[in-house]
Protein backbone atom coordinates (compact mmCIF):
# COMPACT_ATOMS: atom_id res chain seq x y z
CA UNK A 1 0.00 0.00 0.00
CA UNK A 2 2.82 2.40 0.90
CA UNK A 3 4.49 1.72 -2.44
CA UNK A 4 1.25 2.56 -4.26
CA UNK A 5 0.99 5.90 -2.46
CA UNK A 6 4.63 6.70 -3.22
CA UNK A 7 4.10 5.77 -6.89
CA UNK A 8 0.97 7.96 -7.11
CA UNK A 9 2.79 10.94 -5.53
CA UNK A 10 5.77 10.50 -7.86
CA UNK A 11 3.54 10.41 -10.96
CA UNK A 12 1.58 13.45 -9.75
CA UNK A 13 4.83 15.38 -9.22
CA UNK A 14 6.19 14.43 -12.65
CA UNK A 15 2.98 15.35 -14.46
CA UNK A 16 2.82 18.68 -12.61
CA UNK A 17 6.46 19.45 -13.35
CA UNK A 18 6.01 18.69 -17.05
CA UNK A 19 2.90 20.83 -17.31
CA UNK A 20 4.49 23.96 -15.87
CA UNK A 21 4.82 26.83 -18.32
CA UNK A 22 7.80 29.11 -17.70
CA UNK A 23 7.43 32.87 -18.28
CA UNK A 24 11.10 33.37 -19.21
CA UNK A 25 11.00 30.50 -21.70
CA UNK A 26 7.82 31.84 -23.33
CA UNK A 27 9.39 35.30 -23.55
CA UNK A 28 12.46 33.92 -25.37
CA UNK A 29 10.31 31.86 -27.73
CA UNK A 30 7.94 34.72 -28.63
CA UNK A 31 10.64 37.22 -29.58
CA UNK A 32 12.47 34.73 -31.77
CA UNK A 33 10.89 34.91 -35.23
CA UNK A 34 7.50 35.62 -36.73
CA UNK A 35 4.24 33.85 -35.97
CA UNK A 36 0.92 33.16 -37.67
CA UNK A 37 -2.45 32.06 -36.34
CA UNK A 38 -2.89 28.36 -37.10
CA UNK A 39 -6.21 28.20 -35.24
CA UNK A 40 -8.52 30.67 -33.56
CA UNK A 41 -11.82 29.64 -32.00
CA UNK A 42 -13.94 32.28 -30.26
CA UNK A 43 -17.08 31.33 -28.33
CA UNK A 44 -16.76 27.86 -29.85
CA UNK A 45 -16.95 29.36 -33.38
CA UNK A 46 -14.08 28.93 -35.86
CA UNK A 47 -12.46 32.33 -36.59
CA UNK A 48 -9.10 31.30 -38.09
CA UNK A 49 -9.90 32.64 -41.58
CA UNK A 50 -10.34 36.20 -40.27
CA UNK A 51 -6.62 36.24 -39.32
CA UNK A 52 -5.33 34.20 -42.23
CA UNK A 53 -2.23 35.84 -43.70
CA UNK A 54 -1.47 37.97 -40.63
CA UNK A 55 2.16 37.78 -39.44
CA UNK A 56 2.99 38.61 -35.81
CA UNK A 57 6.46 39.71 -34.65
CA UNK A 58 6.94 40.13 -30.88
CA UNK A 59 9.75 42.48 -29.86
CA UNK A 60 11.83 42.55 -26.66
CA UNK A 61 10.38 45.96 -25.78
CA UNK A 62 6.90 44.36 -25.60
CA UNK A 63 5.55 45.61 -28.89
CA UNK A 64 3.89 43.28 -31.36
CA UNK A 65 4.13 44.22 -35.03
CA UNK A 66 1.47 42.71 -37.24
CA UNK A 67 1.60 42.71 -41.01
CA UNK A 68 -1.07 41.73 -43.49
CA UNK A 69 -0.57 42.20 -47.22
CA UNK A 70 1.10 45.64 -47.44
CA UNK A 71 -0.46 46.93 -44.19
CA UNK A 72 1.17 46.95 -40.78
CA UNK A 73 -0.19 47.45 -37.28
CA UNK A 74 1.38 47.79 -33.85
CA UNK A 75 0.13 46.58 -30.51
CA UNK A 76 1.50 45.72 -27.09
CA UNK A 77 2.09 42.44 -25.37
CA UNK A 78 3.08 41.30 -21.88
CA UNK A 79 3.40 38.13 -19.84
CA UNK A 80 2.11 37.63 -16.34
CA UNK A 81 2.92 34.60 -14.19
CA UNK A 82 0.69 33.64 -11.27
CA UNK A 83 1.91 30.42 -9.68
CA UNK A 84 1.88 27.76 -12.38
CA UNK A 85 -0.12 29.81 -14.89
CA UNK A 86 1.40 32.19 -17.40
CA UNK A 87 -0.84 34.62 -19.25
CA UNK A 88 -0.18 36.38 -22.52
CA UNK A 89 -1.83 39.80 -22.71
CA UNK A 90 -2.33 41.41 -26.13
CA UNK A 91 -3.52 44.98 -26.68
CA UNK A 92 -4.49 46.31 -30.11
CA UNK A 93 -6.92 48.99 -28.87
CA UNK A 94 -9.96 48.98 -31.17
CA UNK A 95 -8.27 47.64 -34.30
CA UNK A 96 -10.48 44.88 -35.76
CA UNK A 97 -10.16 41.91 -35.90
CA UNK A 98 -7.02 42.10 -33.73
CA UNK A 99 -8.78 43.78 -30.79
CA UNK A 100 -10.73 40.55 -30.25
CA UNK A 101 -7.47 38.98 -29.08
CA UNK A 102 -7.20 41.59 -26.33
CA UNK A 103 -8.22 39.71 -23.20
CA UNK A 104 -5.61 37.68 -21.26
CA UNK A 105 -4.82 34.22 -22.63
CA UNK A 106 -3.66 31.31 -20.47
CA UNK A 107 -0.66 29.63 -22.03
CA UNK A 108 -1.42 25.93 -22.07
CA UNK A 109 1.51 24.67 -24.11
CA UNK A 110 4.69 26.15 -25.53
CA UNK A 111 7.57 24.95 -27.64
CA UNK A 112 9.99 26.65 -30.04
CA UNK A 113 7.59 26.48 -32.99
CA UNK A 114 4.12 26.58 -31.41
CA UNK A 115 2.17 28.13 -28.54
CA UNK A 116 -1.33 27.11 -27.49
CA UNK A 117 -3.49 29.62 -25.60
CA UNK A 118 -6.93 29.30 -24.01
CA UNK A 119 -9.51 31.42 -22.23
CA UNK A 120 -13.02 30.30 -21.27
CA UNK A 121 -14.45 29.00 -24.59
CA UNK A 122 -11.73 30.51 -26.80
CA UNK A 123 -8.62 28.86 -28.22
CA UNK A 124 -5.66 30.40 -30.06
CA UNK A 125 -2.82 28.41 -31.59
CA UNK A 126 0.22 30.34 -32.79
CA UNK A 127 2.70 28.71 -35.14
CA UNK A 128 6.16 29.97 -36.01
CA UNK A 129 6.71 30.79 -39.69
Amino acid sequence: MRNCIFFFLAITFLVGACAKVNENKVDRILVNGSWNVAEWVENEKEQTDSLSGYQFVFTKDQLVNVSFDSLSYEGKWSLNQEGREVQLNLDFDTLQPLSQLGEPWNIVYEQKTAIELKRTQDRLFLEKN
